[in-house]
């Protein structure tokens, strides 16, 4: 990580940081402003939590945990040592451009430049001088390269190059040009409705008209330490506190989050901010991308001394493009057809057949693919416990205890199947009729999985559909002892005072689920269909698609249900 970040010593080096520059500000950093006015959570957190925890007072009385406003502020503010701009930031800069206009595209990319070109060059030589000496030997000793700053110039091509790109990006990226998109009317990505190429945008006579060098940038050092070494960079913390340095610093850092917060309130309230996401395309040559890789990879390798890369090198590099070999593509493809029109023509299990190519060695080997697996009856599984996280499962020999075996029972439905069966779901249905599909088959829903978009801008796995607590719970006990319309505070006594309740913790979620206003938003949220949720909820493209397998977690009467693939039609 070091040797990107600040010692690179190859061309690969630059390109790869430059890569991971393009990924950082037009897909993380922008992906993170759009939730957060999507959903107005910071680092997990609704805007009236935040103003609620982190008071002063509640710090000045050890109310606040200091790891919770840390994360915070790494949420709202800029990062010295990543040079990651921050929501404050971001939200600044996307209010500029949509007040100023392209011109603000310019500044921000004009800011960007000196950042990672110049500021960034000049705290690293103030911290380490070309003549510093770490264990008696020179600290610029091979590979390392000693840096040097770019100052920019419009005159210069790279620079000029860099500078467009750039501002063309920000302004996709806060919504003042479209995203780059197929043009339906010829319908192939050759025709791509983006900025035209005779734009004004494009001009580099244009653009250096809006270039002010009276506003450039000015250094100021860094008062962060960078890392020389990745197992430095624990190092590179700050030193401990003492309990009131450490109180005092808390107090400022609440009073400052709540100042942010009115900041970017009254910025979201008084205008229209619409980012964009980029989505890295390495084959569209007149969206940016790779102008800005190439631009941003060679100006980091004119800092160190590095050879440049053309643009072609580039884009193999960054579009990880790894040249395939003619015959073997071919071959694939071919024996690929065949079992297709095998396949077309019904042919028996046994004309199929699966292949297995060596081209280095020139062997061929033909099998007729294997009977599919059947699933049937029930049974258990045994699960031994994770000996790092459970030793006491273990005797002293090692072996572990009869009594701590994870025992899992499962059951086939239906019984028998194979993986070539499925479970139909019909187009339309609910979530509610999806459950009572099930419930016609012996099987209850336990989970259902889809993939957001997180704060890095990266799909991870989530929960559309989880387990209620209501499995455990008596609701007759519940509503009895602890009414719904008893509030909280006087239900959580009511539940902890009961003996008849023992997991006294899933009756107070469980009488959380039963409060009216929470029953109706259950309600509507199980009458929704479920194409639209996989679609809104879980950003999934369905355009096109006849139907989609569902990602479901299924039991039946507490054991685990193996079954064949859960499929919705999306048309009738």
């Amino acid at each position: 990580m070091c040797t990107l970040r600040s010692f690179p010593s190859t061309i690969v080096h630059c390109i790869e940081w430059a890569r991971s520059e393009f990924n950082d500000r037009f897909e993380s950093d922008v992906a993170t402003v759009e939730k957060f006015l999507k959903e107005k959570t910071i680092a997990g957190k609704t805007m009236d939590e935040l103003r609620g925890e982190f008071t002063e007072q509640y710090a000045e009385y050890d109310m606040v945990d200091a790891n919770d406003v840390s994360k915070v502020k790494q949420a709202l503010l800029f990062d010295e040592e990543s040079k990651t701009p921050g929501l404050l930031e971001s939200i600044r800069e996307a209010k500029l451009v949509k007040e100023k206009g392209f011109a603000a595209c310019v500044e921000i990319a004009i800011k960007r430049f000196y950042t990672r070109y110049n500021h960034s060059i000049q705290d690293l030589i103030k911290q380490y001088p070309e003549d510093a000496m770490v264990k008696d030997k020179s600290f610029w000793a091979p590979p390392k390269r000693f840096p040097s700053v770019c100052q920019l110039d419009m005159s210069d091509e790279l620079h000029s190059s860099y500078i467009i790109s750039t501002a063309n990006l920000y302004a996709v990226a806060y919504g003042i040009q479209p995203l780059p998109m197929p043009d339906n009317t010829v319908g192939d990505m050759s025709a791509f409705a983006d900025l035209p190429w005779e734009s004004d945008w494009r001009k580099e006579e244009v653009v250096a008209k809006l270039v002010d060098p009276g506003t450039f940038p000015q250094w100021v050092p860094s008062s962060s330490k960078i890392a020389a070494e990745d197992d430095d960079e624990e190092a590179a913390a700050a030193p401990a506190k003492d309990g009131d340095d450490l109180k005092n610093e808390l107090m400022a850092d609440c009073k400052k989050i709540q100042e942010i917060l009115d900041e970017i309130e009254g910025m979201v309230g008084s205008s229209e901010i619409k980012p964009q996401v980029a989505d890295f395309e390495k084959d569209i040559d007149i969206n940016f991308h790779i102008d800005f890789v190439t631009a941003a990879a060679n100006l980091r390798a004119i800092n160190y001394g590095i050879g440049t890369a053309t643009r072609h090198k580039t884009k193999v590099i960054a579009g990880k493009i790894i040249a395939a070999i003619a015959t073997s593509t071919a071959s694939a493809t071919g024996l690929v057809c065949i079992e297709i029109l095998k396949l077309l023509q019904g042919k028996s299990r046994t004309a199929f057949k699966n292949a297995t190519c060596n081209y280095a060695s020139n062997t061929f080997q033909m099998a007729e693919p294997l009977v599919a697996n059947v699933v049937e009856g029930e049974g258990e599984d045994l699960e031994e416990p994770d000996p790092l996280t459970n030793p006491e499962a273990y005797d002293e020999t090692g072996i572990v205890k009869p009594e701590c075996i994870i025992r899992k029972q499962w059951v086939a439905i239906p019984s028998p199947h194979n993986k070539w069966m499925k479970i139909d779901v019909p187009a339309g249905s609910t979530l509610k009729g999806f459950r009572e599909l099930l419930a016609g088959m012996d099987m209850q829903l336990s989970s259902m999985s889809i993939h957001k978009t997180g704060e890095d801008g990266k799909k991870e796995a989530a929960n559309l559909v989880s387990v209620s607590s209501q499995g455990n719970v008596d609701d007759a006990l519940l509503i009895e002892q602890a009414p719904v319309d008893v509030g909280l505070q006087k239900a959580t006594i009511k539940i902890m005072q009961c003996a008849d309740i023992k997991d006294k913790q899933n009756y107070i979620m469980r009488w959380k689920e039963l409060q009216p206003d929470k029953v109706a938003e259950r309600e509507a949220f199980e009458s929704r269909a479920l194409q639209s949720l996989l679609a809104e909820e879980g950003e999934q493209d369905l355009a096109g698609k006849a139907a989609v397998a569902l990602q479901v977690l299924l039991s039946s009467n507490g054991k685990e249900v193996r079954h064949p693939p859960v499929v919705l039609a999306l048309t009738q």
